[in-house]
């Protein structure tokens, strides 16, 4: 199986990381291949996109980026695109232009500790900034009542 990990970040800033990552793949997936990728450089004034992000308004923009992944993605014979990000930036967007099965970290991980469990709670590096985009995805994915703490 071939994935197409699409990421927020900008790795190229961030090179630790994307090793770290791809590491971590390897370990959990030994028959996968994983293919890392961030956004594209000069997206980000700074190494970390933390304030770029929690905009509506930016992370539209953004979404460009992840849409044009998703069909190079599916172009070039991946079996899965993963949206790895918590606010699940394009998600519906990749799923409706995209040839193949779209995955969102933030949907997967909501709808699985939903499953798991009575309250649902997320981490965030930017809780206070992510909030309103989160309670939004829970009310799409139907947890909105379950949704504690962000």
């Amino acid at each position: 199986m071939k994935v197409w990990h699409q990421s927020l970040t900008a790795l190229d800033k961030l090179p630790g990381y994307a090793d770290a990552l791809q590491e971590h793949f390897a370990a959990i997936a030994p028959d996968a291949t994983v293919h890392v990728h961030g956004m594209e450089p000069g997206t980000y004034p700074s190494r970390y996109p933390a304030s770029r992000i929690t905009s509506p308004y930016l992370q539209g923009l953004q979404k460009e980026q992840f849409v044009r992944a998703a069909l190079a993605a599916s172009r070039e014979g991946y079996d899965a695109f993963m949206i790895a990000t918590i606010p699940d930036l394009a998600l519906e967007e990749c799923r409706s232009v995209a040839d193949l099965p779209v995955v969102g970290f933030g949907q997967a991980s909501m709808l699985t500790a939903g499953y798991l469990g009575d309250k649902v709670g997320v981490v965030s590096f930017d809780g206070s900034g992510l909030e309103p985009q989160l309670r939004r995805n829970a009310r799409k994915y139907g947890l909105a009542e379950r949704l504690g703490p962000v």
